[in-house]
C-alpha cells in the first residue's frame, strides 16, 4: 500500500482486496486530483495480473512522468476510469497501460475527457490493448510532438475514434499512432485544420478496414504530413480533403509515400489545388501511387421551387386577417410573414395546456394569451404560391482530363456518399 502511495499520489487512496494472498485486486484512488512523480520512486503494478480495475476519477493533472508504465503489462486489467482527466504532461501517461491485453473499458461510455496533451504525454499509453473497442477524445484541443505516437498501435478491435475539438496536428504528434489497428474503420478528426510535418506519419499503416478518411476543414498541410501514413490500407477507397473558407496552404510532397503502388483510394480535393501542368495537385507529388485519381470539389448553387401555402400580408410584409388589420404579438409588434411559423408552433403548447385537468394561475394566463394568438390566426387566409430557394448542400465533384470534365459526381454532406449525375 505504501508503494502505491509513493508512486501516484499523497492524496486519500483507498484498496480493496489488496492483500497479497487474493487473487483480485480494485485500486480506487478517491480525492487525487493530480500527481506527480516523487523520489525515491518505489515498485509500481507492471505486470501484476492481480490487477483488473483500476478508478482515477479525480485525477484531473498528471505531471511529467508520473503514470509512467505504471500498469504495464497488466494483463487481466479490463477497466480504467479516467472521468476527469484534464492536463497530461511530459511523458505523463507514456506506456502507461500498454499491454494490458484484456483492456475494454474506459471510462464507460470510452470517452477520455482531456483537454490538453503535451510531449510524449500519451506515447504507447493503450499500445497492444486489442480488446479496446472505442475511444473518444471531445474536448482535446493541445498536443505537442509525439502526444499519441505509438498510442494505439495494435490495438487490433479498435473500430472507432475521435478527436472532435482539435485543430492542428503538431509535429509528429501521431506517428504510428493506429498502426496495425486492423479493425479501425471510423476516424474522425471534424475540426483539424492544420497538418505540420510527420504529423500523421505512418499513422494509419496496415488499417486494413479503414475505408475513408476525411478532413472537412483542412486549412494547411505541411510537407511530409501524411508521409506512408496509408501503406498496406488495402481497403482504402476515398480521402477527402476540403475547407469550406476556401482557404488552402497545401504543400509539395505533403503525402510522401503514403500509398502502395497499387492502391486504389481517389481524392476528393479543392478545385483550387489542380494543376494543369501536371494533371493533379502539387501535393500529391511522390506519394507512391502510379496513378493519382482526383475529383475537385466545388461548391454548386442548387435552385428548387417549391408550393408553399403563405399568408396574406401587406406592403411591409406584415401579416394581415380578412378585414385587412395587422395581426400584433404579445409585445404589441406586427407579426411578418417570416416568423409567423413560430407563433403557429405556440398552438402546440395551447393544446398541450388544455389538455390538463388543472392548471395554475401562471398556465391559466399563459391559456388565455395563446388563445387570443390562435383566435387572430384563424383569421389571417392563405394562399397557394411558388417559391424559389437555393440551397448549398451539396458539392459537384468533377473528374479532370485533357477533354474537360470526364465525370461529374454528388457528394452527400451527410454520408459521404458519391453518387454519379449527369453532366448539364
Amino acid at each position: 500500500m505504501q508503494n502505491f502511495v509513493t508512486i501516484f499520489s499523497e492524496k486519500t487512496v483507498e484498496e480493496t482486496k489488496i492483500a497479497s494472498s487474493v487473487s483480485n485486486i480494485w485500486i480506487k484512488c478517491s480525492g487525487m486530483t493530480q500527481v506527480s512523480k516523487m523520489e525515491p520512486v518505489t515498485v509500481s503494478y507492471r505486470s501484476d495480473e492481480r490487477v483488473w480495475k483500476v478508478q482515477m476519477p479525480d485525477l484531473k493533472k498528471v505531471w511529467d512522468g508520473a503514470l509512467s508504465e505504471s500498469f504495464l503489462n497488466c494483463r487481466n486489467l479490463s477497466v480504467v476510469g479516467l472521468e476527469s482527466l484534464h492536463t497530461v504532461h511530459k511523458y505523463g501517461m507514456q506506456r502507461c497501460f500498454a499491454g494490458c491485453v484484456s483492456l475494454s473499458n474506459v471510462t464507460n461510455s470510452y470517452t477520455i475527457p482531456v483537454y490538453e496533451v503535451r510531449e510524449n504525454g500519451f506515447e504507447y499509453a493503450f499500445f497492444n490493448c486489442y480488446k479496446l473497442p472505442e475511444l473518444h477524445f471531445p474536448y482535446l484541443s493541445i498536443i505537442e510532438s509525439g502526444s499519441f505516437a505509438y498510442a494505439f498501435r495494435k490495438c487490433a478491435d479498435l473500430k472507432t475514434i475521435s478527436f472532435d475539438t482539435l485543430e492542428t496536428c503538431g509535429k509528429s504528434s501521431f506517428t504510428s499512432a493506429f498502426y496495425q489497428c486492423y479493425g479501425l474503420n471510423d476516424v474522425g478528426f471534424p475540426e483539424l485544420k492544420e497538418v505540420l510535418a510527420d504529423g500523421f506519419q505512418n499513422a494509419f499503416n496496415s488499417c486494413t478496414s479503414l475505408r475513408l478518411f476525411v478532413l472537412p476543414n483542412i486549412r494547411v498541410l505541411k510537407e511530409d504530413a501524411f508521409r506512408s501514413a496509408f501503406r498496406n490500407c488495402d481497403s482504402i477507397q476515398y480521402i477527402i480533403l476540403y475547407n469550406p473558407d476556401g482557404e488552402y496552404e497545401f504543400s509539395d510532397y505533403a503525402f510522401r509515400n503514403a500509398f502502395e503502388p497499387d492502391s486504389k483510394v481517389t481524392f476528393i480535393v479543392p478545385e483550387e489545388t489542380y494543376t494543369e501542368e501536371n494533371d493533379y495537385p502539387m501535393f500529391l507529388q511522390g506519394c507512391g501511387l502510379v496513378d493519382v485519381p482526383c475529383l475537385y470539389r466545388s461548391p454548386v448553387q442548387k435552385t428548387e421551387y417549391v408550393k408553399e401555402n403563405l399568408p396574406e400580408t401587406d406592403s411591409s410584409g406584415n401579416v394581415i386577417d380578412v378585414d385587412g388589420n395587422v395581426l400584433m404579438d404579445d409585445a404589441n409588434k406586427p407579426i411578418t410573414s417570416t416568423s409567423i411559423g413560430q407563433y403557429s408552433s405556440k398552438l402546440f403548447r395551447l393544446q398541450k395546456l388544455r389538455s390538463q385537468k388543472t392548471h395554475t394561475q401562471a398556465e391559466q394566463e399563459e391559456i388565455s394569451i395563446l388563445t387570443e394568438l390562435e383566435s387572430a390566426l384563424s383569421r389571417v387566409s392563405y394562399t397557394e404560391q411558388t417559391t424559389q430557394k437555393v440551397s448549398y448542400t451539396y458539392h459537384v465533384l468533377k473528374r479532370l482530363d485533357e477533354t474537360g470534365f470526364k465525370d461529374v459526381y454528388r457528394l452527400r454532406d451527410d454520408t459521404n456518399e458519391l453518387i454519379q449525375i449527369p453532366i448539364s
